[in-house]
């Protein structure tokens, strides 16, 4: 009897000890079903979205297409009673934007508090201001800084700016944007007491092929407009004559286009005949080159 009672109970053993590995490698497949259930809906929230941004409803796309549509918006930047806070509604879908539009169906009204507003979208090829009402904007810090795929913005000639008083790092970091129309931009209410002013405005532009100034755009500070200092650049009207980026001065409103300088260096090195060595020595030449336009202005 003992014997068989021994039986039995390593037969209960083992029984128990395959159940309970097979409940973990249920809990186990449950709990992987459930971690990709939540990735694809966390994934459906990021590619579309809705909200509003003060009395302006937004729709964001399953195909990465932002649409802000008329009606006031509330400050980018604002004070809760925590910290100061930055951002957009949409700021949490910056990685799944890669299109703006805003007022198709009407005015959108810019708040005062714009700063960062555009920041750091690294996804956004392309923004159309098709009715915007920017009048009462104050800060406009960091604007589009950081949208290093941004290649297109139409509409900016809305923009009127009377009464900001910032407007550092601008278009900073924009490597692939090529124009920039900123023929209705009035810079005479910048502080340059205030942060930078106009600090770093076009930095690592690299991309420009035109720009377009208004007669009422100047450098706070500076009687220069101060251009992006890889390339000289020259007046539509006066291709012949090329202006340095720190030494421009000049009659707006006008439209510039670079030109850039290819460098070509002969290597020095040697060569033994006869016993006899010759070395040549390096040879550097210039050639200056027009920078086309590739995009215009709609």
């Amino acid at each position: 009897m003992e014997g068989l009672y021994k039986r039995k109970r390593k037969v209960m053993e083992r029984s128990w000890g395959a159940g309970a590995l097979w409940m973990y490698v249920l809990l186990t497949i449950c709990a992987m079903m459930y971690v990709n259930y939540r990735s694809n809906m966390c994934t459906v929230q990021a590619a579309s979205a809705n909200g509003t941004w003060g009395t302006c409803t937004w729709t964001l796309s399953e195909d990465g297409v932002l649409t802000v549509n008329s009606g006031t918006g509330e400050d980018v930047e604002y004070v809760d009673s925590q910290e100061r806070r930055y951002g957009t509604p949409w700021s949490a879908y910056s990685d799944n934007i890669k299109e703006m539009i805003f007022g198709m169906d009407g005015t959108v009204v810019f708040p005062k508090k714009c700063s960062d507003m555009f920041k750091a979208y690294t996804k956004c090829e392309k923004i159309t201001f098709h009715n915007v009402d920017t009048g009462t904007v104050t800060d406009m810090e960091n604007m589009f800084e950081d949208c290093e795929e941004l290649k297109t913005i139409l509409g900016l000639e809305q923009f009127h700016t009377d009464k900001v008083t910032i407007m550092d790092n601008f278009f900073s970091n924009c490597t692939k944007l090529s124009a920039i129309d900123l023929t209705s931009f009035d810079t005479s209410g910048v502080n340059v007491d205030a942060s930078y002013g106009m600090g770093d405005f076009f930095n690592n532009n690299t991309a420009l092929q035109k720009i377009c100034f208004g007669d009422h755009f100047t450098f706070k500070g500076s009687t220069a407009i101060e251009l992006p200092p890889y390339t000289k650049w020259y007046k539509e009207t006066d291709p012949a004559t090329l202006i340095s980026y720190d030494q421009l001065s000049i009659t707006r409103p006008v439209c510039l286009s670079p030109f850039f300088t290819m460098t070509t260096t002969r290597f020095s090195g040697s060569s033994s005949r006869g016993g006899q060595s010759s070395t040549s020595s390096n040879r550097t030449k210039g050639i200056t080159v027009p920078r086309r336009l590739i995009t215009s202005f709609c």
